[in-house]
């Protein structure tokens, strides 16, 4: 034996030698090096996606979650930081962005898509939701309930003064509304149906006394005009009354405050009420859309509903006058609605009524046609 390997025998009694048989050295004990252990959860990279949940990864079985990647605006805590979806726009706040949040009928853009309650039913096409609506007086059902103008009926007599069909002309007053019985001679509309004791109307209450068929001083439509006399001794309302000519639309008499005519008293209607543009004619009501004809004749009537109180049929000439710039005049002697039907009961008016005007007494007594 060597000398040197002597000496490590005596240091070392229990080695073997100085190396194996064969010659090789053994493996050094390298204790600072750590392999994973597969069986620990905490060092395995289970989905394999580069971070173990000893690194941080808060789902190691979802290769998509681990730390440092980003967002996704899908519910989930994409990069392991505590939070889902951070740095997406939450447009209601409601914390769920934008991206997976769904319209709620609120009022609130809840999606973020600049529109609020998008595909909820607006029934009165307000650009509101009907959910988000509040009934308005306006005869819609504004927020979609199945009930028209609720909370508008002040009297309590089931219909509102709103836009409604049937709509209440009084709504202080209960015992005023569209279901209502007429009553006589009260002056009032109780049925809301426009006409003021419609039932007491009888034929020849209004007849016809003047007709301006043919101005001369201005336009045919704007100078014409009729007038009427109460011939009956009770104030009557005019408001509701129906004027027709023939071939024209019938026009209803209308106004905001009754229309009242006195025992006796004249009223003069017209196609214009503007004195400067009807020929100086001071025109009590004006009609809309009606033209009285003086080539070949024309008719005139007043009616009430389907009974007609008093109509005139003139010819042209034929039997009735037919001036030009004057009015046909009925004669003081023929104040009733058979005898104004007679050709030989109207004249031709003489007299003028203001300067340069045409001729005729419009809101007059009219002169005898015996002169």
């Amino acid at each position: 034996m060597s000398r040197s390997c002597l000496v490590f025998a005596l240091l070392l009694p229990f080695a073997a030698g100085c190396g194996d048989k064969d010659g090789t050295t053994p493996p050094a004990d390298d204790t600072n090096t750590e392999v994973p252990d597969p069986g620990d959860p905490v060092n395995a990279d289970a989905d394999g996606d580069g971070a173990t949940v000893e690194d941080g990864d808060c789902d190691d079985a979802d290769a998509t979650v681990y730390p440092g990647r980003s967002e996704d605006c899908d519910g989930v805590d994409n990069n392991c930081d505590g939070r889902a979806d951070e740095g997406f726009s939450d447009a209601d706040s409601d914390t769920t962005p934008d991206c997976l949040d769904v319209e709620d009928c609120d009022g609130v853009d809840n999606d973020g898509d600049g529109a609020a309650d998008e595909d909820f039913v607006d029934s009165d096409g307000d650009g509101l939701a009907d959910c988000v609506s509040t009934e308005v007086c306006d005869g819609i059902d504004n927020n979609g309930d199945g009930a028209i103008d609720e909370g508008f009926d002040n009297d309590g007599d089931g219909f509102t003064a709103c836009d409604d069909d049937p709509q209440d002309c009084d709504d202080d007053d209960s015992a005023i509304n569209p279901d209502a019985s007429e009553i006589d001679a009260t002056g009032v509309d109780e049925d809301c149906d426009g006409l003021t004791d419609e039932t007491s109307w009888a034929e020849g209450d209004l007849v016809i006394t003047e007709i301006m068929v043919n101005p001369s001083r201005v336009a045919d439509p704007e100078g014409e005009w009729v007038e009427l006399l109460n011939t009956t001794t009770r104030e009557l309302t005019l408001n509701g009354l129906t004027l027709s000519s023939t071939g024209d639309e019938d026009h209803r008499v209308q106004s905001g405050a009754p229309i009242t005519l006195a025992p006796g008293a004249l009223i003069v209607i017209g196609g214009e009420l503007v004195s400067t543009d009807n020929g100086g004619v001071d025109v009590d009501a004006a009609w809309a859309g009606l033209s009285l004809k003086n080539s070949g004749g024309d008719s005139f009537a007043v009616k009430v509903g389907d009974l007609v109180i008093d109509e005139v049929a003139w010819d042209g000439g034929a039997t009735f006058p037919n001036p030009e710039g004057a009015s046909l005049s009925l004669s003081p002697s023929a104040l009733t609605s058979a005898l104004n039907d007679i050709g030989s009961s109207w004249c031709i008016a003489t007299a003028a009524w203001g300067d340069e005007t045409d001729l005729g007494s419009p809101g007059a007594t009219n002169p005898s046609c015996d002169r």
